[in-house]
């Protein structure tokens, strides 16, 4: 006759049916289904697992927080790669030109040129040159050819633009002979004058050695 043994407590029946039943009753499984829980009632293995599973959260989130800091850094590389090329012919950083420079030139408009604009272009920020007595402008980190008169022409109305922003703020720091000079300049720039504007012309020719100088603006 078959026997069927309780797992738990090594008692014998005769059916499977009775040994079912016991072993759903039975006080030994009891006790290793309790002794198989965790302190929180939560069974052990379970318990292992979730624990796996917190573990793999929390690589998960340092892997997570390792990529994020790779993106940021390579942000930061691409953004400090960019920063050269944002410094194009007509986007100057006009930061580097202090107050006292602003002041001297306002004090000294026909020497815009040497005063502000060589400055402005040639010394810091470097967006024109000369390539075979052809002038480039910088744009986009890329050089290119471009137009003498027009180049010169923007570089000039920039820098006038510059000066006339400052003392149209601050115009009452200058004493009356100062205003006059400049309001004088002012004039005679804003009206085109052809003699003001050729020598405009020519001494920013003049910071490019190879370029002759005009004797007006027309020829």
């Amino acid at each position: 006759m078959t026997q069927y043994i309780c797992p738990n407590c090594q008692k014998h029946y005769s059916s499977r049916q009775s040994k079912s039943r016991h072993v759903k009753l039975c006080k030994e499984n009891s006790k290793k289904t309790e002794n198989s829980k965790s302190s929180n009632g939560v069974p052990i293995g379970v318990q292992e697992g979730l624990q796996e599973d917190l573990s793999l959260n929390d690589i998960c989130r340092e892997i997570q927080q390792e990529i994020q800091q790779e993106i940021q850094q390579e942000i930061q590389q691409e953004i400090q790669q960019e920063i050269p090329n944002t410094n194009s012919f007509g986007m100057e950083d006009t930061s580097i030109i202090t107050t006292n420079e602003l002041v001297a030139t306002i004090k000294q408009p026909y020497r815009l040129v040497f005063l502000l604009l060589k400055k402005l272009y040639f010394t810091k920020n470097y967006t024109v040159r000369l390539i075979n007595n052809s002038i480039q402008i910088k744009k986009s980190g890329k050089w290119m050819h471009a137009n003498q008169r027009d180049c010169i022409h923007d570089m000039i109305d920039r820098s006038y633009y510059l000066v006339d922003m400052h003392f149209a703020l601050y115009s009452s720091q200058f004493n009356e002979s100062e205003k006059n000079k400049y309001l004088e300049f002012q004039q005679y720039f804003d009206d085109q004058n052809d003699a003001l504007h050729t020598k405009l012309y020519n001494d920013t020719l003049s910071l490019f050695p190879t370029l002759m100088p005009i004797h007006n603006q027309e020829s």
